[in-house]
């Protein structure tokens, strides 16, 4: 064991000494903000990495503990063990890989946009005084209403550089809504997850059934579009279409939704350019999008 390992059992055995450790499994560096530690394949230890990201811990607990029973499929407790770590039941299940939801017969994808759409209703449409009252904030949106000239104009300055001018324009074009519309991105704030990419969405790969959805670090009351946008750069707006089966209204949300997949897109592009003038890559990872493109060898 490494050093890092060495202090992360240290904190495990000190702070749940009743639990007989049989197998341990490290996931250093998985995270983006913490490191996990799996214990005898039921024990999820989580680690904040950095002092700063303690505050995700922390406001994991707080939603979790709040929805976790409203709501399938089920999301654990978390228990915090003082400030940089917290443990929770280990859901058991792997993440929604698009290729293999495409592979799925009708019924089983039916099955888990019922799940999935049930869980953003569900969550969406949780009262904000409650989450308040749990002390849960708003979601750090990377664009707002107010803010989105300032961010441009940065995106401008920063990544036009490395463009050809189709790109440009296409990222001109990308912000025309709003531009021309003073309340393109006007909401009425919800609890929403956040960080709603496949990884965090677990299903039983026999029964084809959601089992789970974890990941709940960056929740908070927010624009419930962006939700579904995450779901849209993951899951494709094809399959979108049968969640919006079981949440109603889900139309009203896609332009929205839309419009946060693609600027995501040109943020990460923007947050890349200021790695290679500051020669900082400390924390950069390549991030697979699925997108909606049918698998190789699937007949039309």
């Amino acid at each position: 064991m490494d050093e890092k390992e060495n202090m992360y059992m240290g904190l495990i055995r000190s702070r749940c000494p009743q639990i007989n450790i049989t197998k341990v499994e490290y996931l250093i560096n998985e995270g983006r903000h913490n490191d996990v530690v799996i214990i005898n394949d039921t024990y999820i230890f989580k680690f904040a990495r950095y002092d700063w990201s303690v505050a995700f811990l922390e406001n994991e607990a707080k939603v979790t503990n709040l929805i976790r029973n409203r709501i399938e499929p089920l999301v654990p407790a978390h228990e915090p063990l003082g400030r940089e770590m917290v443990k929770y039941n280990i859901i058991k299940g792997k993440p929604i890989f698009r290729n293999l939801l495409l592979q799925m017969n009708g019924k089983y994808q039916e099955t888990l946009a019922q799940q999935i759409g049930n869980f953003l209703k569900t969550i969406h449409t949780i009262r904000v005084e409650d989450a308040e009252n749990m002390g849960i904030g708003e979601f750090q949106n990377p664009i707002t209403q107010n803010g989105w000239k300032q961010l441009v104009e940065g995106i401008y300055r920063k990544v036009f550089p490395y463009c050809s001018d189709y790109t440009k324009e296409y990222i001109r074009q990308v912000f025309k809504p709003v531009e021309n519309d003073d309340d393109f991105l006007s909401y009425e704030p919800t609890l929403i997850h956040g960080d709603l990419s496949a990884c965090h969405l677990l299903i039983d790969s026999r029964l084809k059934k959601l089992t789970g959805v974890i990941g709940f670090g960056l929740s908070g009351l927010g624009d419930p579009a962006y939700d579904v946008g995450i779901l849209i750069d993951n899951l494709g707006e094809a399959f979108l279409k049968r969640v919006a089966r079981y949440y109603p209204n889900m139309e009203s949300l896609v332009d929205r939704a839309r419009f946060y997949v693609t600027v995501n897109d040109i943020l990460w592009v923007r947050d890349i350019a200021d790695m290679i003038i500051t020669r900082d890559f400390t924390n950069f990872r390549f991030d697979i999008r699925e997108r909606d493109i049918m698998p190789l060898g699937c007949r039309w």
